[in-house]
């Protein structure tokens, strides 16, 4: 029977061969206890000896038999027999002699120190390994996981062929689980509405999959219907949103990534629980992502209404300046007559009519009422301008999603529902009983009008307060992924539960309230009381307290004098190379090519060539086309199948870390630090146009828009994590993302950022996961402390503190 072949040769020697190990850990695995040299003492010569011991410490780390005449690192065999007070060399003499010694000594290791046979022990074995492998894809993953399990669990290592087998053997199970799962509930009739998704109605014509896969379009109220079209086609279909939540997560992304690549033609090749379950995850992860790009839609058109309003305003202020600043100019010429006129004692009429003229001046009164704009002259006037071309799309929006609301959101789903039910039945006025509590005090004035409720700007300000309520998380949408419901992101309530009852939450902090409670207001009267002490005596390094202020001195650079003539220097020592000869060259010194591994095999990339290529294409912003007309040997249909089966960012960030992790392990990286602090920032980048889904204006960097890149810096220099993020989002809210998701080596112990970085609860959550939290805050000097004791306890901080 054909070997099922699931690893790479490299990745076969990884996990076969003996790994490099440091002092501790030799010392940890290969440490011989009183009982160990008791029982090897028993053989008769140093080579039995030795050649004992060494079986006895490989079958415990790394778990496997020695092979006849395998080399055994000279470390291992030393540290051995200098326990023993042997010669290392008598193992020479061991490896050489009769091969049934080996197998002897062997089976009386596994007897006496009860070791497990493979073979005994398959059934727990794939139990253990199943959930790992419904989680997972990837064969290294899965066998390396079998590996140490068999490892604690005292149970002999066979070949790795072997354990390739295996797990090549429950990877399937685990699939055929995964296909039930997600095809058990399908009917006939959905059947054959999910594969006439993959057939064209006429030949020459896309097949409605690829119409569902297409990018989102610009908010428009076009887009945004024609995108609500594409919803509508998934909802068709009445597949159980609830299927994917009984899906492990990396599998689901998995799933939905090999739906999403595949083309129609190839979908229909699959047999039909593979192709059902792939058609059916898909979809129903694209009903999310289209439910959060419609809604994500109406936010932008809304917020570009109220700019545009706003502009309104102000190009209708400049319109009529010149007339008014003339207006200003008489009224104040006039203004000076008749206050010299009541000084003098004269008649101010007649110092109207001789300063103006008395017709004139009642004309220039009625010139300036038309001038004149309400006191507040606010930009909600102009709003009505565009409102037939929302109401396009505002009543789908409407009666489209499920919307859910907290408590205090009640009367705003009352105001949505009562649209949906006028918009249902053509009524044009709006109830006087109509919900109003929601209405900000900006709205009132245009809603609540003499003659009764305002349609139009009630609409407005319903569509305007939908946008707010789902930012803050008080409205929630069904069937949404960013905006569901908050305990949808919160651990199962029987699984919080089970955790709570087992005594052993995750966080390195007392979990009894008044305990927690008593040991931080003993740790902040402690700190209260340096500070107190620091600041009176002015021992505190470049702070101090002047006329109740709080001053910091600013920081003094650390940049040496003649710094940019040694890097000068260093930089003509450097060999000029070509970029791709570097990514060659550190891909040797790392290996992270391997992580790029394919969507569905999750075999490594064999053409490292192309691989290198797309890599770099992504890396210079080239693009695939000209990548390909500038290099030789390439074509685009090889880079583009490369970009789309084997380069995503989970592999992108894998890679990432063997690059990191390899600096992290070099000796010279200590000379910056010790890999227990970092930081992260944003850095913006201008992207698309005003109306590109992917990218906003934010008007801390200009007005164009764009996007932010948001990443984690070591103190090794190394950027451990990144991602792309909207540039309207505060940075503070994906702080944690670098410090709990990134795949390096690197243990962060302390974070710093600038402001943006910052909240309090990050500083919360940091605490409550172990991490320190050190902002570098702008406006330090205008926060206030809180205390558990009285204030008047550090009368020199008592400008500072706010209360108790």
């Amino acid at each position: 029977m054909a070997r099922h072949e699931m690893l790479s040769q490299a990745q076969r020697e990884e996990l076969s061969s003996f790994p490099d190990l440091s002092e501790r850990e030799l010392a940890r695995y290969y440490t011989l206890t009183a009982k160990d040299i008791e029982l090897i003492s028993q053989k008769r010569s140093d080579a039995n000896q030795l050649g004992f011991a060494v079986q006895l410490v490989l079958l415990r780390f790394p778990g496997r038999a020695l092979g006849p005449s395998e080399a055994v690192p000279e470390m291992i065999i030393s540290y051995v027999a200098e326990q023993l007070k042997v010669n290392p060399k008598a193992f020479g003499t061991y490896a050489k002699a009769r091969d049934t010694t080996r197998r002897e000594h062997l089976r009386e290791i596994v007897e006496q120190f009860q070791f497990k046979e493979f073979p005994d022990t398959k059934k727990a074995l794939a139990d253990c390994l199943l959930p790992i492998a419904l989680s997972t894809d990837n064969a290294f993953v899965l066998v390396e996981a079998l590996i140490t399990h068999m490892r604690e669990h005292k149970i002999v290592l066979p070949a790795v062929y072997t354990l390739e087998e295996f797990a090549w053997d429950v990877r399937q199970q685990a699939r055929a689980q995964l296909q039930n799962k997600l095809t058990f509930q399908l009917t006939g009739e959905q059947k054959s509405k999910l594969d006439a998704l993959l057939d064209s109605e006429i030949e020459n014509t896309s097949s409605p999959l690829i119409w569902l896969r297409q990018a989102a379009p610009n908010p428009t109220a076009t887009g945004f219907l024609n995108q609500f079209k594409r919803l509508e086609h998934i909802r068709a279909l009445e597949l159980d949103p609830k299927l994917i939540k009984t899906i492990h997560q990396n599998r689901l992304k998995q799933l939905t990534r090999e739906g999403s690549k595949i083309t129609a033609h190839n979908l229909k090749r699959l047999l039909a629980p593979h192709r059902y379950a792939l058609l059916v995850a898909y979809l129903l992860d694209s009903a999310e992502r289209i439910t959060d790009e419609l809604l994500e839609m109406h936010d932008r058109m809304m917020t570009r209404l109220l700019s545009k309003s706003e502009q309104l305003r102000d190009e209708a202020f400049l319109k009529q300046g010149k007339g008014i600043n003339e207006k200003v100019y008489l009224y104040a010429t006039l203004g000076k007559a008749l206050i010299q006129a009541k000084e003098d004692g004269n008649d101010p009429f007649a110092v109207i009519d001789s300063v103006l003229g008395w017709e004139d001046f009642i004309q220039t009164v009625q010139e300036a009422e038309k001038l004149a704009q309400p006191v507040d002259f606010d930009y909600l006037m102009f709003a009505l301008n565009r409102f037939a071309y929302y109401r396009q799309y505002t009543p789908t929006l409407l009666a489209g999603f499920d919307f859910k609301a907290a408590a205090t959101t009640r009367d705003l789903k009352a105001a949505i529902d009562l649209l949906t039910t006028m918009n249902q039945e053509a009524k044009r006025r709006v109830p006087d009983h109509a919900p109003l509590d929601f209405l900000k005090q900006r709205w009132k004035p245009y809603v609540i009008q003499p003659g009764g409720i305002h349609r139009q700007y009630y609409e407005l300000a319903v569509l305007n307060e939908l946008r707010h309520k789902l930012r803050s998380g008080d409205l929630w949408v069904k069937g949404s992924k960013r905006y569901q419901d908050l305990e949808d992101y919160l651990l199962p309530t029987a699984d919080w539960q089970a955790l709570k009852a087992s005594g052993n939450l995750p966080i390195p902090i007392s979990t009894d309230a008044e305990i927690y409670l008593e040991e931080r207001a003993e740790h902040l009267h402690q700190t209260m009381t340096v500070v107190e002490q620091g600041i009176k005596k002015n021992e505190l390094p470049d702070v101090r307290l002047q006329d109740g202020r709080l001053k910091i001195s600013p920081l003094k650079s650390q940049r040496p004098a003649g710094i940019s003539n040694l890097r000068r220097q260093l930089y003509k020592l450097f060999p000029r190379i070509r970029l791709t000869e570097l990514l060659v060259e550190v891909d040797n010194w790392t290996g992270f090519s391997r992580q790029f591994t394919h969507l569905q095999s999750c075999e490594p990339c064999n053409e490292k060539a192309f691989l290198l290529s797309v890599i770099l294409a992504d890396g210079i912003n080239l693009g695939l086309d000209n990548m390909a007309q500038a290099c030789t040997g390439l074509n685009y249909q090889q880079l583009a199948w490369v970009a789309d089966w084997h380069v995503r960012d989970e592999t992108y960030q894998r890679a990432l870390a063997d690059l990191v992790n390899t600096q992290h392990r070099h000796p010279f990286a200590r000379h910056w630090g010790d890999g227990s602090t970092s930081s992260s920032d944003g850095q913006f980048f201008k992207s698309g146009g005003q109306r590109d889904m992917g990218s906003q204006t934010n008007a801390r960097y200009g007005t164009e828009p764009g996007v932010t890149f948001y990443s984690h810096i070591s103190d090794h220099y190394a950027p451990f994590y990144s991602r792309v993020i909207s540039t309207t989002t505060r940075d503070a809210s994906y702080v944690l993302d670098g410090l709990l998701y990134h795949e390096t080596d690197i243990n962060p112990k302390e974070h710093y950022t600038d402001t943006h970085g910052y909240t309090d609860q990050v500083f919360a959550m940091c605490h409550l996961l172990g991490f320190s939290f050190a902002p570098r805050i702008r406006d330090l000097k205008d926060k206030k402390l809180y205390t558990f004791e009285h204030p008047k306890l550090y009368p020199t901080l008592l400008p500072l503190i706010g209360g108790k």
